[in-house]
């Protein structure tokens, strides 16, 4: 998103011809006189309603003064006259996303890509956008493209670092923020993050070298505060840990990451009720942190309020569709309450998105007192895989797979090989 390109401004006046009225606002709008342009862009459309340029350009402005839903409106009338300019559908889709419209963002980005291939913003945009969406596959090519477009390109290697990180890939996340880098030595963000790439292998010491270059180029960066204080408690010093918690908030009064690590702090020191008024404060701080919700959950489903628990787990998920842990968590407060069709669906979704070992045993555990009925195809494919892989003991799935059968004849020869190829591989004694 730019000013029109165009020379410095001159008279003030408003012409009567459109021509010379355009020019004009090209010239404020160059200049930065957000104000003058937007008055003579508006001149211009009561001159020519239609008149596309005016009305993208008008939009790009109120994009500058902060007013993205005015923007959009602007932006969207010039494509309906004119929808072959890359630019307007990339600052439509920019318009969208700073609305927190993603959905409606992603086609005018594929749109801008379409009519212009090699557009990197568009592309980088498009894997944002994907990514807020939870198309965490898509957003990982988008950013794959913008390396093949432009291999220097340091926060490309960032943002899809920052995805493969989210999906428990983190062996190539690190590779990736170690590119970004080499790339950008002086890039704190990309430093902070592959301390925590390197807390979750259980690295602390070299996270904590990660952590502290990123304060000393951003002081002030509280997600730093808080990796230094998950190496403080990685490393056993809680107290030292809590104390970094609480120095981010005074530098961000309102930041629920600092909250919401204070409250696992306090509940893993045996004190629920603290780490849920912090987990309440991360919630109200940051609605969108679905890690806040999820740990919500844990809480509440440890005091025995399950429905609660429950609610927490499944505002979890909507607001992060891949996230795993949150799903297992909602298949765990289901099994308690004995709803276990539901449990078997929220694991079934949970094995597609992560494969976790969590979720298998999960699994397992669902099934054994599962009537699934109408579900039994659905269950088919998932309950060989447990079988073939052993997810369980046999015995744990014995009941399920006589349901199967009793059900349909075939699936006996399926899990009969299945049961065989186990066998052969069991070396004889």
């Amino acid at each position: 998103m730019g000013r029109p390109q165009g020379p410095r401004p001159g008279a003030t006046h408003a012409p009567a011809d459109v021509t010379t009225a355009f020019a004009m606002a090209v010239r404020s709008h160059q200049a930065g006189a957000l104000d003058g342009a937007q008055r003579l862009y508006c001149h211009v459309l009561t001159l020519n309603p239609n008149h596309t340029q005016s009305l993208y350009y008008l939009g790009i402005v109120q994009m500058q003064l902060g007013r993205p839903d005015l923007a959009v409106g602007l932006i969207g009338r010039a494509i309906q006259l004119n929808g072959n300019n890359p630019e307007h559908h990339y600052n439509l889709a920019v318009g969208y996303q700073a609305l927190g419209r993603h959905a409606d963002a992603i086609p005018h980005y594929r749109t801008a890509i379409a009519l212009k291939s090699d557009y990197v913003e568009a592309h980088m945009n498009l894997g944002n956008a994907l990514k807020e969406e939870g198309k965490l596959a898509e957003a990982t090519d988008c950013y794959k493209r913008v390396i093949g477009l432009a291999p220097d390109a340091a926060i490309a290697y960032y943002y899809l670092a920052n995805v493969l990180a989210a999906v428990g890939h983190v062996s190539d996340a690190l590779a990736h923020y170690k590119r970004a880098l080499a790339l950008k030595p002086e890039f704190p963000e990309a430093h902070n993050n592959l301390g925590n790439a390197l807390l979750t292998q259980g690295r602390p010491d070299e996270a904590s070298t990660h952590f502290e270059r990123a304060l000393a180029l951003n002081p002030k960066l509280v997600e730093a505060l808080v990796g230094r204080g998950n190496v403080l408690k990685q490393q056993g010093d809680v107290d030292a840990a809590a104390e970094q918690f609480r120095r981010a908030l005074v530098v961000r009064p309102d930041y629920a990451d600092a909250y919401n690590n204070l409250g696992t702090l306090l509940l893993e020191q045996g004190n629920p009720d603290g780490a849920e008024k912090h987990y309440w404060q991360a919630v109200k701080a940051r609605p969108d942190l679905a890690e806040a919700h999820n740990n919500l959950g844990i809480v509440l489903m440890a005091a025995g309020r399950l429905q609660e628990a429950s609610a927490r787990y499944r505002h979890a998920i909507a607001l992060k569709p891949h996230f795993v842990e949150a799903h297992n968590n909602l298949a765990r407060a289901l099994i308690a309450q004995g709803d276990t069709e539901q449990a078997l669906a929220t694991l079934m979704r949970a094995i597609e998105i992560g494969d976790t070992q969590d979720s298998k045993s999960l699994f397992v555990q669902c099934v054994r007192a599962a009537a699934p009925g109408a579900e039994l195809a659905a269950l088919r494919d998932t309950i060989t895989r447990a079988l073939t892989e052993l997810w369980g003991r046999p015995s744990d799935l014995a009941g399920i797979v006589i349901k199967l059968i009793k059900a349909n004849a075939a699936v006996a020869d399926r899990i009969r090989q299945v049961t065989e190829r186990r066998s052969a591989a069991v070396p004889a004694t």
